[in-house]
């Protein structure tokens, strides 16, 4: 009996110790709605659109989807109050006009939450080896 009591234990630790791998003890029901992204924030910059984002929360996990775009998201993360995610653009439209179609962007993103502001400030690293200052700024 002392050996079932333990075995379940250590089943529940782990269970929750899984469950902060995504969200922690930060609150995912905060930051789900839609984000605007600011990119290269304070610098000019040839983009004339912004990029909108989608976080929502299903079955306990963060999901994020882009309005504007057919991104993949991977390695979604929310612990801290950082949020952490890698996007892959594969675009046609979206890639250097000298460049082969099949290229693909990848971004590496850590996004600090701020809860006074109740926005998202960090940077973004491309595969091209650029940091990018991004704010995220709700919008619903």
């Amino acid at each position: 009996m002392k050996h079932l009591i333990f075995l379940f234990l250590v089943v529940f630790a782990f269970a929750c110790g899984s469950a902060k791998n995504v969200g922690g003890k930060d609150n995912l029901q905060e930051i789900t709605g839609r984000w605007q992204e600011n990119w290269d924030v304070g610098k000019p910059t040839n983009i004339t659109y912004s990029d909108v984002y989608r976080l929502l929360v299903k079955d306990k996990l963060l999901t994020i989807a882009c309005a504007n775009h057919k991104y993949e998201f991977e390695a979604i993360s929310f612990t801290n109050k950082v949020l952490r995610f890698r996007l892959i653009n594969k675009d046609k439209y979206e890639t250097d006009k000298n460049a082969a179609q099949a290229s693909t962007y990848i971004i590496d993103y850590e996004l600090n939450y701020n809860v006074s502001k109740k926005n998202f400030e960090g940077q973004a690293k491309t595969n091209k080896g650029a940091n990018v200052k991004i704010l995220w700024e709700r919008l619903e």
